[in-house]
């Protein structure tokens, strides 16, 4: 009798619970870590500290009650975990208040487009969860210029089937933000996510396609999976720890 499969979801928190053990992290009755900041796999520099305390205040938690950095499989430290080696490094990474939900934080590199970074890591094995997402309404001054993607948010409200894997409500909502502050162009929407192999990660990645298809013409959209990124710095010294810690991490063997 073949053996039932797994989801990709619990194969990654199998995964998580394994590299906390590995490396003798305390773990609450859940998948929290004890204290928060084991679950960081480098100090949160000074000032991003700072910008995640003011947005929220419990986010390291208490003897009472875990904070969001403490959860294994926490979006946010995934997301700390990966660019705190940048801002510890001089890069200019940061976290203001004024993101739009569903965006962890804001680059702005040099003589290049800033950078709002959408981080998922369970999210699209985990069952697409758009609640949450502003009702996006049909009006047109709010779509001013992003003509493509008020048909995406249309199509999003009568067949919302059709998108499994990406939150696409979301990203639509950060794209009409972001255009209203720094105007059409003026950024560019990066998503950063985890293959986990399989059907769902094959349709993760046609849906990013479709997503490019659709808004591309009027944002600058593009997609990274992690080993894409870690590739960035792999091949320098300083690089290789950083990359060899976040693929054991987060990328599942093999």
């Amino acid at each position: 009798m073949p053996r039932p499969s797994r989801s990709n979801l619990e194969r990654l928190r199998r995964h998580l619970r394994r590299w906390a053990g590995e490396r003798e992290i305390e773990l609450d009755g859940g998948d929290c870590a004890q204290p928060a900041t084991a679950n960081l796999l480098w100090p949160l520099h000074p000032e991003s500290e700072a910008e995640l305390l003011a947005n929220e205040p419990a986010l390291l938690g208490d003897d009472r009650k875990p904070g969001e950095l403490a959860r294994l499989d926490s979006t946010l430290a995934f997301a700390c975990n990966v660019f705190e080696f940048w801002r510890r490094a001089g890069a200019p990474v940061s976290y203001p208040a004024w993101l739009p939900a569903g965006t962890q934080l804001w680059l702005e590199p040099a003589g290049a487009l800033p950078t709002a970074v959408a981080v998922r890591l369970t999210e699209p094995y985990g069952g697409l969860d758009d609640r949450g997402t502003p009702d996006l309404d049909d009006d047109a001054e709010r779509w001013a210029g992003l003509w493509g993607c008020r048909e995406l948010a249309r199509e999003r409200a009568t067949h919302p089937a059709r998108w499994q894997r990406l939150d696409v409500g979301r990203l639509l909502e950060a794209a009409v933000s972001l255009t209203r502050r720094h105007g059409p162009r003026g950024f560019r929407l990066l998503l950063l996510w985890v293959d986990c192999g399989g059907r769902e990660a094959r349709e993760l990645r046609r849906e990013i396609d479709r997503l490019r298809m659709r808004i591309g013409g009027e944002v600058e959209f593009a997609a990274a999976e992690l080993r894409q990124w870690t590739a960035l710095l792999g091949s320098t010294p300083a690089g290789a720890d950083w990359r060899q810690a976040l693929e054991a991490r987060y990328c599942l063997p093999e």
